[in-house]
């Protein structure tokens, strides 16, 4: 791993980075969304703004979309254009968004995860299988999982049925699925990284593969799954952990807190507390 580029993106801490359709998109307390070409060699394109009054706290793109998870609301922006698309109602203090060919989910503080009608806007269902905030959210096709302040993992169906619980001893702060659908990683607060190998028949048979227990004070933030690969971001420091070999590879970043990670086509992007983009290779 090494550093090849240090984007000055925002004027507060980065709360969301992704890459996608050979872009970079990063997302910030300051409620704007900087938009960069070329991921091995980043040149700022432009900047979506205007669409929430309060900072963003997580960002989904789909196609020539973002889905944008803020304080006061969630909204639906045209990359190229910045123009709004759709306001999602009901969807204030949003933790965490996803989003579909057809549907958006949004989790929230209060306990919920909203399923929305992308184009239309219209909420489809509410689900309701934690006793407070929500902090994340992952779906896939028809399977919906959330991970909450309560310790909890839940799954449901797009109906808001609850399939199954699972019930850790910590806050759930991110979760990510592999491209497969059957592998889950987990970041528990005070516990560390766990691996669950899915059960997508029965789900009620999930079980815990592997856990990193000796993170928890280096890496206290965003993770990210890419293959066989696990990116965690944490104080002053990105880590990749290799799931077959177990081998592990790591980098200082000196005078920053990364607060979230992305990786894709071997390009490695952590957003700091500082309000800038790191890129390592």
């Amino acid at each position: 791993m090494k550093l090849t580029a240090v984007l000055t993106a925002h004027r507060g801490p980065v709360t969301s980075v992704k890459i996608h359709n050979g872009q970079i998109l990063s997302a910030s307390a300051d409620g704007t969304v900087a938009v960069f070409s070329n991921p091995q060699r980043p040149t700022y394109s432009h900047r979506l703004f205007g669409h929430t009054t309060r900072g963003l706290s997580s960002i989904h793109p789909l196609g020539d979309t973002v889905l944008l998870g803020a304080d006061d609301k969630a909204t639906l922006v045209h990359i190229a254009t910045n123009s709004l698309l759709q306001q999602y109602t009901n969807s204030e203090n949003v933790s965490s968004v996803h989003q579909q060919q057809h549907v958006v989910f949004t989790a929230s503080a209060d306990g919920s995860v909203r399923q929305y009608e992308r184009l239309s806007g219209t909420q489809l269902a509410i689900f309701r299988g934690h006793e407070s905030a929500v902090l994340c959210v992952e779906s896939k096709e028809q399977l919906i999982i959330s991970g909450g302040q309560d310790g909890r993992v839940v799954f449901y169906n797009v109906n808001g049925i609850t399939l199954h619980t699972l019930r850790l001893s910590g806050p759930v702060s991110d979760l990510k699925l592999n491209l497969r659908g059957d592998g889950l990683v987990v970041f528990v607060l005070g516990v560390g990284v766990l691996v669950f190998k899915l059960d997508l028949i029965q789900l009620k048979n999930t079980k815990l593969v592997r856990t990193f227990n000796v993170l928890e004070k280096r890496f206290l933030h965003q993770i990210e799954i890419n293959t066989r690969k696990i990116v965690f971001g944490g104080q002053g420091r990105v880590a990749q952990f290799d799931l077959v070999s177990g081998q592990v590879e790591e980098l200082v970043i000196e005078n920053d807190d990364i607060l979230c990670v992305c990786s894709a086509g071997g390009v490695i992007c952590a957003g700091g507390r500082s309000g800038r983009v790191w890129i390592i290779e």
